[in-house]
């Protein structure tokens, strides 16, 4: 009840007109309405789904180099098999590659990991993107809540699968948001695939936390973060229907209240199972401003790439603004993408360093050797991680040594486990070693066990990293 008081005030607080006298009739929202339908279909298959789907395997693919002491000399294409061919995507021909190599070579989707036009396409041109940005901030105002330009207020849109888009929001109906990106191309987005709106000049602290923590979990209704005259953020809860004259209309308590932009941190709307199948083959797109849009890639020329979206609308983005193409669903998938089945971590001294994905345990980059990875897994003696298989795997592949920061002194025991059986054992791994190379056959296992115990020097320095770490599909097609 203090909540919706709160809310109610810092709703009044931001409002220009006094509410209506009598409640209008209810407004239908589509997208309510297919939210509806898709939480009745989810609950009806659940079951059956239960047994066939691995959640595991939903967010699938190498995102980056297995290795990159240095940046390529130009365009270039990485594959599963750790290869990099240097040479520019001719064609998108039936979900394979056109490459421009002499002879022309074929590549299948599934056997990428990423697309990268090399720093000639994008070095310079990085600083004039992330200036139109900064541009289209300055245009709708400074750090304090600013009036809309005529652009349109400056927003970030937040996307399944962590998409994000930055640019001016030209219109908002109660279904659909239409922006204008930074590559100055509109587009318009189905709010039934939009996580949230943020509203990137409006500034508060409370509010903007407020957003981040409602983004993460989502309720049954949309909620406006709303910061009152008095900069006191509140939580709204009801039913976005829109945006003009730079006001939303927000129904609220059965009522149709209007919301000043410039007091709207944000929206988050109401929770519903994802549009997208999470586990189809998809591309994602990476723009030098760090922008972040995934669909199918199409079609491909010298300047520009098409790229399907979910809902069927296509997008055509200048090559210039793309910084990389990564490839999602395909054969291999990285260990740091998925989460374990179990973790056990049990601490020597009382103190548990709890592992960490695509970073080292202090939070910086995974280093070996003086070698960086983008990759892998950081953990500390003693951890166990189990993850799900399915029996949908053929190999797994690893470099397992120490961290650079281990400076020689860690020893451990480690092993690697397919349904309970070992496939490697080393009883003796040392920070004063070589890295081990490790691929080993996991066809037909249900679970991967990854396991590091404490050696003979207790804990100390016992700081591994599982660089890499990939598991590979079956039935893999041949590259030609």
């Amino acid at each position: 009840m203090k909540l919706a008081v709160v809310a109610w005030i810092a709703l009044s607080a931001a409002a220009q007109q006094p509410p209506p006298a009598a409640a209008p009739a209810p407004v239908v929202v589509q997208r309510r309405v297919l939210i509806k339908q898709q939480a009745a279909e989810q609950a009806a298959d659940n079951e059956a789904r239960a047994a066939a789907e691995n959640d595991a395997t939903e967010e699938t693919a190498g995102q980056s180099p297995d290795l990159s002491p240095s940046a390529p000399d130009g365009p270039s294409v990485y594959t599963i098999r750790d290869e990099r061919i240097a040479a520019e995507v001719a064609a998108v021909e039936a979900g394979r590659l056109v490459l421009a190599t002499e002879p022309p070579r074929t590549i299948a989707f599934d056997e990428v990991l990423r697309i990268e036009p090399g720093p000639a396409s994008t070095s310079a041109l990085s600083a004039e993107w992330l200036g139109q940005h900064s541009q289209l901030k300055a245009t709708a105002g400074g750090t304090a809540p600013a009036v809309a330009s005529a652009a349109g207020p400056v927003v970030t849109v937040h996307l399944e699968h962590d998409d994000l888009l930055h640019g001016n929001l030209l219109e908002l109906t109660a279904e659909t948001a239409r922006l204008r990106t930074i590559w100055e191309q509109e587009v318009e987005l189905p709010l039934i695939e939009v996580l949230g709106i943020r509203f990137d000049d409006v500034h508060n602290d409370a509010g903007e936390n407020m957003f981040r923590d409602q983004l993460a979990s989502p309720g049954g209704e949309d909620t406006a973060l709303v910061v009152s005259r008095d900069m006191n953020a509140a939580e709204v809860a009801g039913s976005c229907l829109g945006a003009s004259e730079g006001k939303l209309q927000f129904r609220f308590n059965e009522q149709t209240r209007s919301i000043n932009l410039d007091r709207l941190v944000g929206i988050v709307f109401a929770a519903h199972p994802p549009v997208r199948a999470r586990a189809a083959m998809r591309q994602v797109v990476e723009f030098v401003n760090g922008d972040r849009v995934s669909g199918v890639l199409s079609a491909v020329s010298a300047d520009a790439l098409e790229l399907q979206l979910a809902g069927g609308k296509s997008l055509v983005l200048p090559c210039e603004a793309v910084r990389q193409v990564t490839f999602k669903n395909g054969r291999l998938v990285y260990l740091s993408d998925l989460e374990p089945l179990s973790v056990e971590e049990v601490p020597y001294f009382g103190r548990t360093w709890q592992y960490r994905q695509d970073a080292a345990l202090d939070g910086g980059p995974l280093v070996i050797g003086g070698a960086e990875y983008k990759k892998g897994l950081a953990v500390h003696s003693r951890c166990v991680l189990r993850y799900a298989l399915d029996g949908q795997y053929e190999l797994f592949k690893t470099r397992i040594g120490f961290d650079d920061t281990a400076a020689g002194r860690g020893a451990v025991a480690c092993r690697v486990l397919a349904d309970g059986r070992e496939l490697f054992a080393e009883p003796d791994l040392r920070a004063d070693a070589d890295p081990v190379e490790i691929e080993v056959s996991i066809a037909g296992a249900g679970e991967l066990t990854l396991e590091i115990d404490f050696g003979p020097r207790e804990d100390t320095g016992d700081r591994v990293i599982w660089a890499s770490a990939r598991i590979l599909r079956g039935d893999e097609p041949e590259a030609r």
